[in-house]
């Protein structure tokens, strides 16, 4: 069973035990096949090693995996996803020698809502760097998705001093738009909640991403992260953090934020998004100064589910270049002494 961490506050939120509950139901059911029951026992395993803490008043869960001594690295997922988004990528890491923080932001997976809505971008910062602050972190890499890779981005501009490398995956640079801001936000969180939240059936879920979202096939266990995601994630945290993230505040500043990160950026980019073009990512990369830009071929807006492989691969040739440790920043190709180049190595994984 579940039960508080020692050292750190908070209790196991209602929807963490509530997902530990129905796991442990289906484990036992006669029909559920091999690889989901071994699924869900992974993720009873995890629970198991999670903390719960209170951070500005709002009980937070996260994980805190691999080399304790390693360097650290804190991943940001999207809207209206969880921490669960990043599973492939984790483990991998951890092998590599990275220590991983992988937290869900509040409203979201198994974090608990605000009493108050209190979705803005300057509160979603403030979270981490309390997160951060209890784990007594004090340089760190951070990776990013979609809207994360926003909270990141204002993260790195307001605390540089702390931040080794970002990473950003289906991210770009937007203008405000009024009428976006006054309907967007809604439109958008009505479809998710009046909708997409209805839906039961991991495949119903999955034909709605291909249509939208994905260029690749992906993984029945991560549309499955995304059903449970969707389950968890408030229509509250939904709209206000949609809204948050399209206000005139946050994106006036955006462009400021931008350019004043001065360690080392990634931005990974899908060829087919949808959601965020290629021109949007593209301007994002020419205001970053210390950019490496990536498109990623045949490639949809959720990345993470559609080519895990290739996202950890260059994410482990980054975070090296990036390194705290200034001896391991470039890995030299001894043959011919030239420097080894992100690209050069994700072409490399591509081929394979």
């Amino acid at each position: 069973m579940m039960k508080q961490k020692v050292g750190c506050e908070g209790v196991p939120t209602a929807k963490a035990l509530e997902y530990a509950t129905l796991a442990q139901a289906e484990i036992a059911l006669p029909h559920t096949n091999t690889q989901r029951r071994a699924n869900l026992q992974e993720d009873l395993s995890k629970l198991e090693q999670a903390h719960f803490v209170k951070i500005n008043g709002v009980n937070h869960f996260y994980l805190d995996e691999g080399p304790p001594k390693g360097e650290s690295v804190i991943l940001l997922h999207g809207w209206d996803c969880s921490s669960f988004w990043w599973h492939s990528i984790v483990d991998i890491l951890n092998i590599a020698g990275f220590r991983t923080i992988n937290y869900d932001l509040r409203g979201h997976g198994f974090t608990d809502d605000p009493i108050v809505a209190d979705y803005e971008i300057a509160t979603l910062v403030d979270d981490l760097r309390k997160l951060a602050e209890l784990l007594q972190l004090e340089k760190f890499h951070l990776l990013s998705f979609s809207v994360g890779s926003l909270i990141a981005t204002a993260y790195a501009a307001r605390y540089p001093e702390s931040v080794a490398s970002v990473a950003f995956f289906n991210y770009g640079l937007f203008k405000y738009s009024a009428a976006f801001e006054q309907f967007g936000a809604k439109a958008l969180a009505t479809v998710f909640s009046k909708v997409l939240r209805r839906l039961k059936s991991w495949r119903a879920v999955y034909y709605y991403a291909r249509l939208t979202l994905l260029k690749n096939p992906a993984s029945r266990r991560d549309i499955e992260y995304g059903l449970l995601s969707l389950r968890d994630t408030s229509p509250n945290a939904a709209f206000y953090m949609a809204k948050s993230t399209m206000s005139r505040e946050v994106l006036d500043q955006l462009p400021q934020w931008v350019v004043s990160l001065k360690m080392p950026t990634l931005l990974v980019a899908g060829s087919h998004d949808k959601v965020i073009s290629q021109k949007s990512s593209k301007r994002l990369a020419t205001l970053l100064p210390n950019c490496t830009y990536f498109v990623m071929p045949h490639c949809g807006h959720l990345i993470l589910a559609e080519l895990p492989a290739q996202v950890a691969t260059l994410l482990k040739l980054h975070l090296t270049r990036a390194s705290i440790n200034l001896t391991t920043m470039i890995t030299n190709d001894s043959s011919n002494g030239k420097s080894e180049s992100l690209e050069f190595g994700l072409e490399n994984a591509l081929k394979s």
